[in-house]
């Protein structure tokens, strides 16, 4: 008797455990949906510069945490270059052209917006004072909401693997094609080197890699900044498909 009365007290406590497992729920993960943009303008005129700046903050992404962590990295930028470029207009400001204002405009584009990724590139037109010329310089912020943190080029590939040096025979190629008459081999190899400095302005499509050189990185000033695009297809020896290009798509 003793013994079917230890057998049934186990019996019970086994089930008692599993009931109280059961009633214990796990903890739900984030369900994140596609992100919304809200743009914030700046606008500013001094009789020294005049600055317009537009830039998106994210909303309705369903997790206020991960939209202001975007959101505040995107802001911070702007104000900075937004400080660096009146600190160089109160350098170089004289008496002798006091109808010649500086200016900064800078402007964005959504690449790419879901649930998990985003992609805006950012471009920003500066002048100042006593400059041969304005100057057109083009910026990207990518950011995976999933793990909530920005994206760095490394992101996209497998470990190890050469991806600096796919990418530069593949830009390579595509720009002595693009330049034509303003081709200088030096140039461009120069600025194709694989080093992840030279691909440090990239967006990320739902199916290709955009990469952007500004002007003086692969040419001269009067050919402007040069885009290359290349297909993850083009990239399936190096890239991962199981990490940032999977998000990419969703």
């Amino acid at each position: 008797i003793m013994a079917f009365v230890i057998i049934g007290a186990a019996i019970l406590a086994i089930w008692g455990w599993q009931f109280l497992q059961s009633q214990i729920s796990e903890p739900k993960e984030t369900v994140l949906k596609t992100a919304e943009v809200k743009e914030v303008n700046i606008n500013e005129e001094t009789g020294g510069y005049k600055i317009t700046a537009s830039f998106p903050q994210f909303y309705n992404l369903g997790d206020s945490a991960r939209e202001a962590a975007a959101s505040n990295l995107i802001k911070g930028r702007v104000e900075k270059s937004i400080e660096e470029f009146k600190r160089g207009v109160n350098e170089e400001i004289t008496d002798t052209s006091p109808n010649i204002k500086g200016e900064m405009r800078i402007s964005y584009k959504v690449v790419n917006l879901n649930s998990w990724v985003a992609s805006v590139e950012f471009s920003e037109y500066t002048y100042i004072e006593g400059a041969a010329h304005p100057l057109d310089f083009f910026s990207s912020f990518n950011y995976n909401f999933k793990d909530n943190r920005e994206i760095v080029l490394a992101d996209l590939f497998n470990p190890g693997s050469n991806y600096l040096s796919v990418l530069s025979d593949l830009s390579r190629k595509s720009l002595k094609n693009q330049l034509g008459e303003y081709y200088v081999q030096e140039s461009v190899e120069s600025g194709t080197t694989p080093k992840s400095e030279n691909f440090s302005v990239f967006f990320l499509g739902k199916d290709k890699l955009t990469i952007v050189f500004n002007v003086y990185s692969v040419t001269g000033y009067a050919a402007g900044p040069q885009t290359v695009e290349t297909s993850y297809d083009e990239l399936r020896t190096v890239i991962n498909p199981e990490g940032v290009i999977q998000l990419t798509r969703q």
